[in-house]
């Protein structure tokens, strides 16, 4: 989820909090990891810098990096009844000043959220994580990551977003917050894969094509709101070689989930992390950093 803020305030604050959610397998895990490590930054990037805030974040750094570049998976992230246990991750972004971006430094702060929340809304089993659905009515905004190469997971998506949408409609009203200000930031994850990666350039026929069904409820939602929503891709281990190849190991493809691990931890550079950040902060979309190498 985005604690993010409205594009027509004159001043934005100095952070911005955000939760992500998203189903199991999704790499939500991995996409904080890969954006608190920064590894091997695009020279080209308008990003100058990720660096963490706290002594919490800058643990997490050092067992992500060890986990990842060891060619290990991450484990999947446990459900706490409540929410305030799960400990806050703190980074500073820094932009390059010949970018001349309006917010050329912002700071987030970010919790990584069990993939188990998408599954309980699907099923309606709301009770069982009240907590958290107060927790997301506090926001103004959503980062909601989905596995892009699992295409068969189009109807269950959507069953999770119409839920997710019904649910929080009735926390705002109640809280008596303006649904057009709602920002969605739709992050498709693992876009080096083949299937994902054709369609880089883009993402709405890519949405039409392998996810209608998803596709359909994020637009409804958008229309009925009056709110913004835009769409991403990203990959937290990035390219390869010339011509690129993705630098991931497949450790196994059951079920149509996609697993792996980086392929040559010398080369990981992933891309497309900042970029809906960015947006649900700012309103704005810097093309740079979608950062989709050829």
């Amino acid at each position: 989820m985005v604690h993010l803020f409205r594009k027509q305030e004159p001043e934005l604050p100095d952070n911005t909090e955000f939760r992500i959610i998203g189903p199991r397998s999704a790499g939500k895990t991995a996409y904080l990891a890969a954006l608190a490590y920064w590894p091997r930054a695009n020279k080209n990037s308008p990003i100058a810098s990720v660096t963490p805030m706290d002594d919490d974040t800058k643990r997490f750094i050092g067992i992500a990096k060890d986990i990842l570049e060891t060619g290990a998976l991450l484990a999947p992230t446990s459900r706490p009844d409540d929410p305030d246990v799960i400990p806050p991750y703190g980074l500073k972004i820094t932009m390059k000043s010949d970018f001349q971006l309006s917010n050329q430094s912002f700071e987030v702060i970010c919790k990584d959220f069990a993939g188990e929340l998408f599954e309980l809304l699907r099923y309606q089993k709301t009770a069982e994580i009240e907590p958290y659905l107060q927790e997301y009515a506090e926001v103004p905004g959503l980062l909601i990551l989905l596995d892009g190469t699992f295409f068969t997971q189009d109807p269950i998506y959507a069953e999770g977003l119409a839920s997710l949408k019904s649910e929080l409609n009735l926390r705002l009203v109640a809280k008596n917050k303006s649904l057009s200000n709602y920002r969605l930031a739709v992050v498709f994850s693992k876009a080096e894969q083949s299937q994902v990666w054709t369609h880089r350039r883009n993402i709405k026929r890519f949405m039409r094509l392998k996810f209608p069904k998803t596709y359909q409820v994020l637009h409804q939602w958008s229309m009925q709101w009056n709110s913004p929503i835009n769409y991403f891709f990203c990959s937290a281990f990035g390219m390869k070689g010339n011509p690129p190849t993705p630098n991931v190991k497949v450790t196994s493809r059951e079920n149509g989930i996609t697993l792996g691990i980086i392929a040559r931890k010398e080369a990981w550079r992933p891309f497309g992390l900042v970029a809906p950040i960015y947006w649900l902060y700012t309103g704005k979309d810097i093309p740079e950093l979608r950062d989709i190498e050829e």
